[in-house]
């Protein structure tokens, strides 16, 4: 992974985040030295966007400007309002001396509508199957509705058929039918969505039904195997799809059967049987029974097959677990397939008991529109920035992204510091604000943000001094892709800025360049972030053959378009 720092911006930050003069700067002993302090808001402030008022204290100062704006000081003070985004907003106070050195302030805040994380996301994603789809999954769930299937549910051991009559006066005929075997070829789907219902047609080919007929006929036993035939049996039925307390409900709506050149031979039964009634009780029978079993089985497959759109796993991040729950929330059917919503909620647990609690209010919501996604591809999966937003929010609370490197347990390299000219040390990055990921200006791609990142580097008895804080914040442009049947962010260069919060080193240009290039650990915490992704649902079999990610149809989601193929 690569990164862009903004050299110039670093030095300067360096000579003038402490108030400190260049080498050949005169300061009267009268004078009370230049200094900057920003009152309000104060560093990892979270807040409504819009107006808010930046407070603070000047003195000695020519002139000063809140994000290039410049701003009236007067009796040592000043107040002005700044505009903040949806996002990371970075207030930059900048206060120039009379000599013309620069005073430095970098204030992060992150501002939007922030969701209550100990609740779920309600519609936060989405799935569509176009009829392209669905006959693809369809195919798949076919295989399930095979012959032994529907022959052990049939063969119960009872008679379809009884009967006695009499003959020449008295009940001189017994018989009785039996279905002893059930056989056809692969059954074939089709598929025709039609608002606001599901049609469906299954052709189920070389259909053979064997009967075995018993019986007597004036004391004569007999016992004889029926063949019953037909080319296909059609099944035509309607599906309704609902989500009901978190699950996905197929019902059938209607459903209707033929047995197209239904054939059979009665030659060989005796003359004296009413092979006719026999003939068409063996066929209401075996359409009934095949139905029967259909009614049963095809809701059930084509339940099954949706339902393993619910994604609710735990995956693992970084050696920690990340729980996902998904629910179907709602179920639709129009005119070119099916379209189904999930509630989602997320959780990751701390990463020990004694980890620094964060403070905050909640996970940034960005402002959305019901999804537009695509009626011809054969599957389309919406996911929200809100559930992307809660994740990163989920690792950032659980303490997955704070970090702490040291040479005393081998985390840390000692060319670190070495080159800040220290035996031994540490660096510790503690984000005091969650990531977030915000709609770049143009809405076809998003940006990742981390503010106030406070890296605190520990170089004891160290050249430089003991202790600098420094305070980071990161912005960087996200490809988001599809692999292993996951979409995943991919960081691969950032923009840095910085400010000196505390420290006893010197002022030196050099030594804030190593801290930057040498040390701050950032491509580490990226890496965190790159780690996480969010399994994509899949269909009953049905891999993903090809998939892009689309973000330029629908506010606040990424769309994946999907192609299909079945697994061998």
């Amino acid at each position: 992974m690569s990164h862009q720092i903004p050299t110039k911006r670093i030095l300067v930050a360096s000579l003038i985040t402490w108030g400190c003069q260049t080498e050949n700067a005169f300061v009267p002993e009268a004078t009370v030295p230049p200094s900057l302090t920003v009152t309000a808001p104060l560093p990892a402030t979270w807040a409504a966007t819009g107006p808010t008022f930046v407070t603070g204290e000047a003195t000695g100062l020519a002139s000063l400007t809140v994000n290039e704006q410049t701003v009236e000081v007067e009796s040592d003070a000043f107040v002005t309002t700044t505009d903040l985004v949806s996002g990371l907003n970075v207030i930059e106070v900048v206060g120039t001396e009379p000599d013309g050195d620069l005073l430095f302030e970098r204030i992060g805040v992150l501002a939007g509508t922030f969701g209550d994380p100990e609740t779920g996301l309600d519609e936060a994603l989405a799935v569509r199957v176009n009829e392209g789809g669905l006959i693809t999954v369809m195919d798949q769930a076919a295989e399930s509705l095979d012959a032994d299937t529907v022959e052990s549910a049939v063969m119960t051991g009872e008679p379809i058929y009884e009967d006695s009559y009499g003959v020449w006066g008295w009940d001189a005929v017994e018989i009785a039918a039996e279905i002893m075997s059930i056989e056809f070829d692969a059954p074939q789907l089709e598929i025709d969505p039609t608002d606001p219902l599901l049609w469906v047609t299954v052709a189920i080919p070389n259909l053979s039904v064997s009967t075995l007929v018993t019986g007597d006929v004036v004391g004569l036993e007999f016992d004889i195997d029926i063949e019953t035939t037909a080319p296909w049996a059609v099944i035509t039925t309607a599906l309704s799809m609902e989500a009901e307390d978190g699950e996905l409900v197929v019902a059938l709506e209607d459903a209707e059967i033929s047995l197209d050149g239904f054939a059979y031979d009665t030659s060989v039964l005796p003359d004296e049987v009413e092979s006719v009634l026999l003939v068409e009780t063996i066929q209401e029978t075996i359409e009934e029974l095949i139905l029967e079993q259909m009614e049963t089985l095809l809701p059930t497959t084509i339940e099954s097959a949706l339902s393993e759109l619910d994604t609710s796993v735990t995956v693992t991040l970084m050696d920690r677990p990340l729980t996902i729950d998904t629910e179907f929330a709602e179920a639709l059917v129009d005119d070119d397939g099916i379209e189904i919503t999930m509630d989602v909620d997320l959780f990751m647990a701390a990463a020990s008991s004694s980890q620094t609690p964060h403070v905050y209010a909640g996970y940034l919501t960005n402002a959305s529109t019901s999804p537009d996604m695509d009626h011809e591809e054969e599957l389309v999966i919406s996911i929200s920035d809100d559930l992307m937003n809660k994740s990163l929010f989920e690792a950032w609370r659980s303490g997955l992204l704070d970090l702490s490197l040291s040479t005393d347990d081998g985390s840390l390299e000692s060319d670190v510091m070495d080159s800040l000219h220290a035996d031994g040390g540490s660096i510790t990055l503690y984000p005091q604000l969650p990531p977030v990921l915000i709609p770049s200006s143009s809405g076809d791609k998003l940006l990742l943000q981390l503010g106030e990142i406070l890296a605190v580097v520990d170089t004891p008895g160290g050249d430089l001094g003991d202790r600098i804080t420094i305070a980071a914040h990161v912005e960087a442009e996200v490809d988001l892709g599809v692999e292993d049947g996951a979409i995943s962010l991919s960081v691969d260069e950032y923009d840095i800025t910085i400010v000196v919060r505390d420290s006893d080193w010197g002022a030196s240009d050099e030594a804030i360049t190593m801290v930057l290039e040498e040390a701050l650990p950032i491509d580490s915490l990226l890496a965190s972030i790159d780690s996480l992704s969010i399994d994509l649902p899949t269909l009953y079999g049905v891999g993903i053959a090809e998939a892009d990610v689309d973000r330029t149809t629908s506010t606040g989601h990424s769309l994946v378009n999907v192609d299909l193929e079945r697994d061998e």
